[in-house]
C-alpha cells in the first residue's frame, strides 16, 4: 500500500487471520506505519490479538515502535468514556489478565 503521510482504518483486524499470523501482522503494521509515516486506527475485540501485540512490542528489536502505539478502550459507566493506555500501561494490563476491551 502507499499511504505515505495519511491514515487508514482497519476494522476488526482479527477477522480472517490465522492465530499464527497475528504477531507477524503486528510486526508488518508497525514497520510499514513507521516507514510511511501513516497513522492507523485499528479495532479488535480479540484478546488474543492484544496479547500478540504485547509479545511483538516486548521484543528488544521492536522497542522503537512502542511509542507509536496507544490503546483506547470505550466503556459506558454511565456515560461514554475512553481509557487510553501507553505501551507500559497496556502491557501491564494484559500481563495481569485485565479486561480492557471495553464494556457497555
Amino acid at each position: 500500500y502507499n499511504l505515505k503521510g495519511q491514515y487508514a482504518v482497519i476494522d476488526e483486524m482479527e477477522n480472517g487471520l490465522h492465530y499464527r499470523s497475528q504477531e507477524l501482522t503486528w510486526e508488518v503494521i508497525a514497520e510499514q506505519s513507521a516507514i510511511q509515516n501513516t497513522d492507523l486506527f485499528i479495532t479488535t475485540h480479540s484478546y488474543e490479538m492484544l496479547e500478540s501485540l504485547v509479545k511483538v512490542l516486548e521484543k528488544e528489536e521492536n522497542e522503537k515502535y512502542r511509542e507509536l502505539f496507544s490503546v483506547h478502550t470505550l466503556f459506558k459507566n454511565p456515560n461514554l468514556n475512553v481509557e487510553t493506555y501507553n505501551y507500559k500501561q497496556f502491557r501491564d494490563e494484559i500481563k495481569e489478565g485485565q479486561e480492557i476491551r471495553g464494556y457497555f
